[in-house]
């Protein structure tokens, strides 16, 4: 029973992102099946030998990155193909939380791939659906990835410094309060990650969001560039703000506080 109510406030949740995004475990498991859909597990190599979604390949998304930031468009690139993901492939990624899925998407989409959702719920979601898991392995060959890259996207240090006290942008810092309160960028809002998510649904409703956003003044008439100390945290931000809920000018700090120290 407790099962039953937990897939249903899933679904109820998931009908408020019922967008190209995101895409449910009820939709992706036959998708799977028919070798339709490339599905990525983002989360470390030890996770995911433990128990993962039958059929999904494993990339660590941390592999994509150094010192906080992503690699080089072409690295980034070379690391999709060798795992038989094309840019026009249509791709489904999952993590635990929906950070590493948030920071894969982002990278994604800045490679210019088209067809790109997250699997709401995330491993939780497909398990309490109670789709196959497995620990052997899959993997893919044969991609073909063209390396390009969609600078509007991200900004640096130099950026962030001219947007300092401009009343048309607003910082967002998505890292846990203790970090933000030990030292942060002048001027910027902290909203902490897991206010993203609830145990239940996993993310939050689209109206839940709206009002945390809202409610620290990140509103979709500005500007908003999101950081947080890896990058990861920051581009799922960028995932729900941007791809979710519309809003038209969301930039990651690739880097993020490191980069700004």
């Amino acid at each position: 029973m407790k099962k039953t109510i937990s897939i249903l406030v899933l679904f109820i949740a998931f009908l408020s992102y019922a967008s190209a995004q995101m895409t449910s475990a009820k939709s992706l498991k036959p998708e799977i099946d028919n070798n339709s859909v490339i599905c990525i597990d983002a989360r470390g190599a030890a996770d995911y030998n433990k128990s993962h979604v039958k059929g999904a390949i494993n990339i660590d998304v941390e592999t994509l990155c150094s010192n906080n930031a992503m690699q080089s468009a072409s690295a980034m690139a070379s690391v999709f193909a060798s795992n038989g993901v094309s840019k026009n492939s249509a791709i489904v990624i999952y993590c635990k939380t929906g950070v590493r899925a948030g920071r894969m998407y982002f990278i994604l989409k800045y490679l210019g791939a088209t067809n790109v959702k997250c699997l709401h719920g995330n491993m939780a979601g497909w398990v309490s659906s109670r789709y196959p898991v497995t620990n052997k392995a899959t993997t893919k060959s044969g991609g073909s990835f063209s390396a390009g890259s969609n600078s509007a996207m991200v900004c640096d240090k130099a950026y962030v410094t001219s947007k300092l006290g401009s009343a048309t942008t607003v910082i967002l810092d998505t890292r846990e309060a203790a970090d933000y309160n030990a030292g942060h960028i002048d001027g910027a809002v902290n909203i902490p990650y897991a206010y993203f998510n609830n145990p239940e649904t996993k993310l939050k409703s689209s109206g839940e969001l709206t009002s945390l956003f809202n409610n620290k003044g990140v509103t979709s008439n500005k500007e908003v560039i999101v950081y947080c100390k890896t990058s990861s945290s920051a581009s799922y931000a960028w995932f729900i703000l941007h791809e979710l809920l519309s809003y038209p000018n969301v930039k990651v700090f690739d880097g993020g506080y490191s980069a700004w120290n």
